[in-house]
């Protein structure tokens, strides 16, 4: 006999014990639940979706516009400091004689101004790809292959450049804009003559002919 009133008799012969009418079965506590690993993952994959979101639209917002990625002397925006991050449209870049600044857009596409550069960031239209304006200096690019129909824009006093990818430095003097090309090609559309583009190893220009000096 046992002096517990409720605990119920073995049976003879065996180790386990019969159940009690009414009573649960025990389980062990801290048992994973089935359900936790995939809502674990189920969660995952929606942050993950929506950084890719805001990723995207943070780049649509911007694809526009560079970025300083570096400076030697003392280039200014608009007079001032010249911002450590995305320079806003309409900004004018300028670079004194020994200064210079490397921008990089969204895409990749590197420039590089220097000797006496201007250069405004204009705001393209929805259907236009990145727009530049540069009125004087020295102007270098490397700049990947562009959407269909959305070149890069490169405007000056004496025509505009398009770019769809190249290599390229182009130089703004008073009456001329110098184009070098080394790898890929530029088309130039100047104002007084039909349009020319430029393939790799080339050069051309716009205003007056740099020959004739």
């Amino acid at each position: 006999m046992t002096d517990d009133p409720i605990a119920p008799a073995a049976v003879p012969g065996t180790t386990s014990t019969p159940a009690i009418p009414g009573a649960r079965r025990w389980k062990p506590k801290g048992r994973s639940r089935g359900w936790v690993a995939p809502a674990i993952i189920v969660a995952a994959v929606v942050v993950i979706a929506l950084v890719v979101v805001i990723n995207l639209v943070v780049a649509k917002g911007y694809e526009g516009r560079p970025r300083l990625i570096a400076a030697v002397g003392d280039p200014k925006a608009d007079g001032g400091t010249l911002p450590a991050g995305w320079i806003a449209y309409g900004s004018e870049i300028t670079c004194g004689a020994k200064d210079t600044a490397r921008l990089r857009f969204e895409d990749g596409s590197l420039v590089d101004i220097g000797g006496g550069a201007r250069l405004r960031i204009e705001k393209p239209g929805a259907s236009e790809g990145k727009f530049l304006h540069l009125s004087a200096g020295i102007f270098g690019a490397q700049i990947p292959p562009q959407p269909d129909g959305k070149p890069l824009r490169i405007a000056t006093p004496h025509g505009d450049a398009l770019v769809e990818g190249a290599k390229m430095t182009l130089t703004v003097t008073g009456a001329t804009t110098l184009l070098t090309v080394d790898q890929g090609s530029v088309r130039l559309l100047a104002k007084d003559r039909p349009a020319q583009t430029v393939e790799a190893g080339g050069m051309g220009f716009l205003g007056a002919d740099p020959a004739a000096r």
